[in-house]
């Protein structure tokens, strides 16, 4: 995989469902295909853009921090608008993240734009049919001087979480923990679900989130309509509405790097972010995954 940096300090094509066809290439938590009938949230009629808290602190450290990357593609790439905007959303999960925890947690601000040699059709292509994670991770090991090589023996012991946003990636969705996988990180993957549902609040993108969650449950004749990747019916698309809103996407980012950063599985109450994470801002942090966090090394100290 050639996805041949640029690094923001501080500052489309439909992919697949929100659970991948091939299992992730180390052991990681794929989002399963649907939720119980009748738990998604209203669409909202007006896009709801919260309030930007103050800009996150640095972590200034290298132990114990999670990182943001966003693989761009060569027939899409990012405007500086649209990693403004990027910027903003991650500040506005950490700073919920925060007030949820009680605890500031070591977001590293720094966005690390990766741009891509492939179009977001190639990557589609590699979700549907290849392995999504192990692809990204074998480029990363040999690309930029290794720098950003999650195999570096280097990175043993460091406790780094390195989330990404693909573009092309649709709704695919996975975290693994450090301590599960082959990586000397722990990491989570999300696709074009947050990036357009993202860009969409200010314009610049169409959110396609509704068109590629949930599109690769096909066991249940009840649920509809068809999907031209899949065979047999797969949820509605009135459905999935509720859960591709910037808001809702919000939470499945934030899902994503519990699972990564604490170990987090799905679990607690119906409310939680690792329960229904589509309820985005009004989830709670569970009591099992509160009961990981202050040993998890990503407790922020300024």
């Amino acid at each position: 995989m050639v996805l041949p940096l640029i690094v923001v300090g501080g500052i489309a094509l439909y992919g697949l469902a929100q659970a991948a066809v091939q299992p992730a290439s180390a052991d990681a938590i794929v989002e399963p295909d649907l939720p119980p009938e009748g738990s998604a949230p209203e669409p909202k009629e007006q896009p709801h853009i919260p309030a930007e808290p103050p800009t996150m602190p640095a972590p200034n450290r290298d132990i114990g921090i999670c990182r943001l990357f966003v693989i761009d593609t060569v027939d899409n790439r990012l405007s500086y608008s649209g990693q403004r905007h990027i910027r903003s959303r991650y500040n506005i999960a950490a700073e919920w993240v925060r007030e949820a925890v009680g605890d500031r947690i070591a977001y590293d601000p720094a966005i690390t734009i990766l741009p891509s040699a492939l179009t977001a059709g190639e990557i589609r292509e590699i979700v549907l049919y290849g392995d999504l994670p192990k692809e990204i991770f074998d480029w990363l090991e040999n690309a930029f001087g290794g720098r950003y090589n999650p195999y570096d023996e280097r990175l043993i012991g460091m406790n780094q979480t390195w989330q990404f946003i693909v573009r092309g990636a649709g709704g695919y969705a996975a975290g693994s923990h450090v301590s599960w996988n082959g990586q000397n990180i722990g990491w989570g993957i999300v696709g074009d679900a947050v990036l357009s549902s993202w860009l969409s609040e200010i314009g610049l993108e169409t959110n396609i989130a509704p068109d590629v969650i949930f599109i690769g449950d096909c066991n249940k004749p009840s649920r509809g309509e068809t999907h031209p990747d899949y065979e047999g019916p797969c949820m509605p698309r009135s459905e999935r509405e509720g859960y591709g809103t910037p808001d809702a996407q919000t939470g499945s980012f934030i899902h994503e790097t519990f699972h990564a950063m604490f170990g987090a599985d799905h679990w607690g109450e119906l409310n939680s972010i690792m329960q229904y994470w589509w309820n985005w801002p009004d989830n709670i942090i569970d009591v099992q995954t509160a009961s990981l966090i202050p040993d998890s090394g990503y407790i922020f100290y300024a």
